[in-house]
């Protein structure tokens, strides 16, 4: 399955087809439909080669509800950053990858309740951390950010790019010239998962469970 993510990840799904892929692996079409029924079977084949390899943070003897959600967090944005194709997919289409699914949704939920959240807040943060985490993702790729830039060739959204805009049409954009670039910058995604956490009331979560034990 590794030809068929590197083409999902470095281009658009829609590159992903059995003419590529055969054409990638240097066999026939033929040989690629006697493996794959169809293009969606090869979608299902890269979100579970992908996501059934995620490995849930384990547990500490300090983890608190609260520092398990962020590490968790990091954790999926890791593996979406280092695969956007799963970020695309997750948009598209539901996940019928039972491997995946186990990996990446029962297993985070069953450490998220291991760690003291009540079954309720357990969904609310796996479904907070999932929205944001894959909307985050998305939103860097086509500025230009980290990896992105050097594997797809566009430029990087820069300063230039907002004080180029002009001051007589877009004056508060333009004064937030140096500021902007920072949009898809992790150091944003780390603050705003910490404040997800937080809003949840995970810390509190996690001081119940310590005035419970």
């Amino acid at each position: 399955m590794a030809t068929a993510t590197a083409i999902a990840d470095r281009e658009e799904l829609s590159a992903l087809t059995m003419r590529r892929l055969s054409q990638e692996l240097g066999v026939s079409t033929m040989t690629v439909y006697g493996y794959f029924a169809n293009k969606d079977a090869i979608l299902d084949a890269v979100m579970d080669s992908i996501m059934g390899d995620f490995v849930v943070p384990r547990l500490q003897a300090q983890s608190t509800p609260r520092s398990i959600f962020i590490d968790t967090a990091h954790s999926v944005y890791a593996l979406l950053h280092e695969h956007p194709s799963v970020a695309r997919l997750l948009t598209m289409r539901v996940n019928r990858s039972r491997s995946a699914v186990h990996a990446a949704f029962e297993n985070v939920l069953a450490r998220f309740v291991e760690a003291g959240m009540t079954e309720t807040a357990a969904v609310q943060a796996y479904g907070a951390m999932m929205q944001y985490t894959i909307g985050f993702v998305l939103y860097q790729i086509p500025r230009g950010h980290g990896r992105f830039a050097a594997e797809t060739g566009r430029d990087v959204v820069g300063s230039e790019y907002y004080q180029a805009l002009g001051a007589d049409e877009f004056p508060v954009m333009t004064a937030m010239a140096d500021i902007l670039p920072s949009l898809p910058e992790r150091a944003l995604y780390d603050a705003v998962i910490t404040a997800l956490a937080d809003g949840l009331g995970l810390g509190f979560a996690a001081d119940a469970a310590q005035r419970a034990s």
